[in-house]
């Protein structure tokens, strides 16, 4: 079973999708420059996302804690999504 249908089946996922690493474009600027930038401009590249349920940032770590990809030197970033009222 897939790591993502495991986050699903434990109900912790919540979406999540793998993003193309070619057609980046970056807008900058107040007057919203549009640039084309390739993955070789970039320091790192986002494979994709997963937006899990986590009572906070500490359980979402320790979920994070089983992602597969570990063992072929991948990187998982946890940040906490900001609620606005």
């Amino acid at each position: 079973m897939s790591w993502s249908a495991k986050l699903t089946e434990t109900g912790f996922a919540k979406g999540g999708e793998a993003l193309h690493a070619d057609g980046i474009k970056r807008i900058s600027g107040s007057d919203q420059t549009v640039t084309d930038v390739t993955a070789a401009e970039l320091k790192e590249l986002i494979g994709g996302y997963f937006l899990v349920k986590a009572a906070n940032v500490d359980e979402a770590t320790k979920i994070a804690a089983n992602f597969p990809d570990y063992d072929l030197d991948g990187t998982v970033k946890v940040r906490e999504v900001i609620v606005f009222e």
